[in-house]
């Protein structure tokens, strides 16, 4: 070809890229005037329907409560998390949630029975010095009833500036008449770090409840100290709990796994549909616990957000193994946006992605689409946790290593560990929260008890005799009971045989036979939610949490595999496909 043949072509080249790139800005301007033209026809159906409301309904309204509602409808359509915080409260809680401080009286609190119920003092603050105790039940708050009054609105009042006083009065098991208290605010932080102690002789463990981030005090402070002192008492393995841990903020995230990662390694990605939303994260500092201490990390379905971060990144980047069950699958960033001066929109923005590119995020609404997802990892779109037969059909990624993990939201361990399923008769003492209101009735029967009590035959015994108390009105069904409810009832109607009625009458026998045994069965589960209770009345929180651990399979499946230096080398040289499901 000649040079003018080849100098024609290129002017024709540069032509047609000019035109096809005057083309396509001409494409994507027609596309945003589309949508321009759609929105604002939006805003005028929305103002035509809200000016006949506020017109001609035949009940005067509160314009801003039905505005308010608008707004909540509008956002069912999304995501859980994006919220409309058009509430001091909710604005206020937003506010806890992520810095763990707030005026009030530090209490944790459940309305139970129709009552405000005192679930645990805090240690160190106003209720905690005054005597509050757990199984207390706020009947008053500065005189007024709260019978039927919601925890929301408890909590509002409750809490407020710091120096001020509330008088609330109680009734407590053990005391003829109530009890007031007028109790000063004072500023209440809550930990992020719930315990950290040294376990079978050489393990470090360390509970992190929570991402907070305040001025004082942040996640990342408190694990650096408890991992600090652990370091002093030569631990040679590492246990990091995140079960149950909700999350946090993204930047409190990244800064607990950089205590981990190597400097420079990515810790986490975000990508959203708006290009100052597509980011990446990077360990910025040394790590802070030996890169040679086997570690492992605690999940399960209540682990979320930050807590499935951290638990991603330490993964991918293969410095320790996930040991438990798969994580929530809660994946996705919320930036908050003032409305109107006094209120917020949370508004989902982004998805978070792992190291090795996989999506934490699990869609929990029907029929959602995923418009950043790479291709194959929206296997299960609505929310559902993928079992060990089906986890091969999840897309898969690969560690630093080369082992196999899996994306399609959420964080599947590398070392499976199903906790025993409960039967419907422990599944119904803790709904109701039996074993917490036994344990406020024994120690007030027994005011001498101590928190490391021996849960014996005796108190067991006692159990029994407070669950066959007309009060409690303690009742559950068993499996086939509803489907014999059913089959009486059709019988009865239709007029069927009279043997037929006494066949189901067997049924039943033998189904309440079955209750006699539930007891028994559930015998060591019982000592152990006991143990708990009691020790948490008593020692507190941190307290009742250890007194659970020789019964916890996902921790002492974790301590037997550090242990183990063979075993962790083992797991973490394996696919977690070829790992089988520990119960």
């Amino acid at each position: 070809m000649s040079y003018t043949s080849k100098k024609r072509n290129g002017i024709l080249l540069l032509l047609l890229i000019f035109l096809s790139g005057v083309w396509l800005l001409d494409y994507v301007r027609a596309t945003e005037d589309e949508a321009l033209i759609a929105i604002d026809e939006g805003f005028d159906t929305f103002g035509e329907v809200y000016r006949y409301i506020a017109n001609s309904y035949v009940e005067e309204i509160e314009p801003q409560k039905i505005i308010d509602a608008g707004i909540e409808g509008m956002l069912e359509e999304l995501d859980p998390y994006t919220q409309f915080l058009s509430t001091k409260a909710r604005v206020d809680q937003l506010k806890i949630d992520t810095t763990g401080e707030f005026g009030g009286l530090g209490i944790q609190i459940a309305v139970l029975n129709n009552a405000p119920t005192v679930i645990s003092p805090i240690d160190g603050t106003p209720a905690y010095h005054i005597g509050l105790q757990a199984g207390d039940r706020i009947v008053q708050i500065e005189g007024d009833p709260t019978e039927g009054m919601s925890l929301e609105d408890v909590v509002s009042i409750l809490r407020g500036k710091p120096g001020t006083s509330v008088t609330i009065t109680i009734e407590r098991d053990g005391e003829k008449a109530p009890i007031d208290f007028t109790i000063v605010r004072e500023i209440i932080k809550v930990k992020s770090v719930s315990l950290a102690e040294k376990i079978a002789e050489t393990v470090g463990y360390v509970r992190l409840a929570r991402f907070r981030q305040g001025e004082t005090h942040s996640a990342t402070h408190e694990l650096a100290e408890a991992i600090r002192s652990l370091k002093d008492q030569n631990i040679q393995a590492f246990i990091l709990d995140l079960r149950p841990n909700p999350g946090g903020l993204l930047s409190e995230a990244c800064s607990v796994a950089d205590l981990f990662l190597e400097k420079g390694q990515l810790i986490v990605s975000t990508k959203g549909r708006v290009p100052r939303q597509n980011r990446q994260f990077f360990a910025e500092k040394d790590p802070f616990l030996d890169p040679s201490i086997p570690m492992v990390v605690l999940v399960g379905p209540g682990s979320a957000s930050a807590s499935e971060i951290v638990a991603g990144a330490i993964q991918d980047h293969d410095r320790g193994l996930i040991v438990g069950k798969p994580t929530f699958g809660k994946g996705s960033v919320q930036t908050l946006h003032r409305i109107g001066g006094d209120k917020e929109l949370k508004l989902t923005t982004a998805l978070y992605y792992t190291p090795s590119g996989r999506s934490i995020h699990k869609w929990g609404r029907k029929n959602a689409e995923n418009p950043v997802a790479s291709p194959g990892e929206m296997e299960h779109p609505h929310g559902i946790v993928p079992d060990e037969k089906d986890r091969t059909t999840q897309k898969t990624f690969f560690t630093d290593k080369e082992r196999v993990v899996y994306g399609g939201g959420g964080i599947t361990p590398d070392v499976l560990v199903e906790p025993p399923e409960l039967s419907e008769f422990l599944r119904t003492l803790e709904r109701r929260r039996i074993f917490f209101n036994f344990a406020v009735h024994y120690a007030a029967l027994h005011p001498d008890t101590e928190s490391d009590v021996a849960v014996d035959d005796e108190m067991l015994t006692v159990l029994q005799e407070y669950l066959d108390d007309p009060e409690q009105e303690f009742e559950y069904p068993l499996p086939g009971e509803s489907q014999i409810e059913a089959l009486e009832k059709l019988v009865e109607e239709e007029g069927y045989d009279a043997n037929l009625k006494g066949i189901l009458a067997d049924l039943r026998s033998v189904l309440e036979d079955e209750k006699t045994h539930d007891f028994e069965k559930g015998r060591p589960y019982i000592q152990m939610a006991l143990r708990r209770e009691i020790a948490s009345r008593l020692g507190g929180l941190d307290a009742g949490l250890r007194a659970t651990f020789p019964e916890d399979v996902q921790l002492q499946k974790a301590i037997e595999i550090l242990r183990n230096p063979a075993l962790y080398a083992e797991k973490m040289s394996a696919s977690p496909k070829t790992q089988a499901v520990v119960r």
